[in-house]
C-alpha cells in the first residue's frame, strides 16, 4: 500500500567518474582492476549507505549483469542536490 501523504518520492542523481576525471554515463566501457572490460549500466547503491557504492555492469556481449563494488572499476560516485 502506497502513502499518498508524503508526496512525491525523491530520486538520487549520481555522478560517476572514472580514475581520470572522465564522466562516465550509460553504455560506456569501464575496465576493472585486472583490465577487463566492461559496460556500465547504472548506479545501484551510492554513497550514502556506508560510504561505499555500487555499479551494476554488462560483462558479456549476451547483456549478463552484474553488480560489483564501485572500488572494482575506480569510479568515484557522488550524489547531486
Amino acid at each position: 500500500m502506497f502513502d499518498t501523504d508524503s508526496g512525491p518520492v525523491s530520486v538520487p542523481v549520481f555522478h560517476v567518474r572514472n580514475s581520470c576525471g572522465d564522466d562516465i554515463h550509460e553504455g560506456d566501457t569501464i575496465t576493472d582492476f585486472r583490465g577487463d572490460h566492461c559496460e556500465f549500466v547504472r548506479v545501484t547503491r551510492g554513497t550514502e549507505y556506508n560510504g561505499t557504492a555500487k555499479v551494476l555492469v554488462a560483462t558479456r556481449p549476451d547483456g549478463f549483469r552484474m553488480e560489483y563494488y564501485a572500488t572494482v572499476f575506480a569510479l568515484t560516485i557522488t550524489t547531486e542536490d
